[in-house]
């Protein structure tokens, strides 16, 4: 089974403060599931705009590609097969998913693809954390903090 999994795993002065914020949480499962949707929402837009998480315009397809498809976009939804994401928080743990694609991680990351590995996939992510997908996270568990 392939595909690609996002869970919350953050770094840096972010997941200190987030960190804490969660700690402090009466229902951190509540938090994990409501962070899951945030993830989802964040993931769904990527596709929308086709910029990665850190804001970066995804690498226009080639010209052969354009040339088989007979369009340049939307980039990544061909079939909407990538676009088939979903949450799957767990009680400590909140998590996107694909449906298990075997060229899910190659669209994400990049890499070598094809026969031989011949053609070279660029980066288009669609996963991942920019600093407003944390800041939202953030707002989450302060918000979350003050509902009793």
């Amino acid at each position: 089974m392939s595909g690609i999994a996002l869970k919350l795993t953050i770094k840096g002065d972010a997941k200190e403060k987030l960190a804490e914020l969660i700690g402090k949480l009466d229902n951190q499962q509540q938090f994990f599931a409501a962070a899951s949707e945030i993830m989802l929402d964040q993931t769904q837009a990527r596709f929308k705009e086709q910029r990665g998480p850190d804001g970066t315009a995804w690498k226009p397809l080639a010209p052969a590609t354009v040339a088989s498809r007979g369009s340049s976009s939307p980039i990544l939804e061909v079939s909407g097969a990538l676009r088939n994401v979903h949450a799957a928080p767990t009680s400590d743990t909140a998590k996107v998913e694909t449906s298990p694609l075997v060229y899910a991680a190659i669209q994400n990351e990049g890499g070598k693809a094809g026969r031989g590995n011949s053609v070279t996939i660029p980066a288009r992510p669609y996963f991942g954390f920019g600093d407003d997908d944390i800041n939202e996270l953030e707002e989450l568990a302060e918000s979350m903090l003050f509902v009793k």
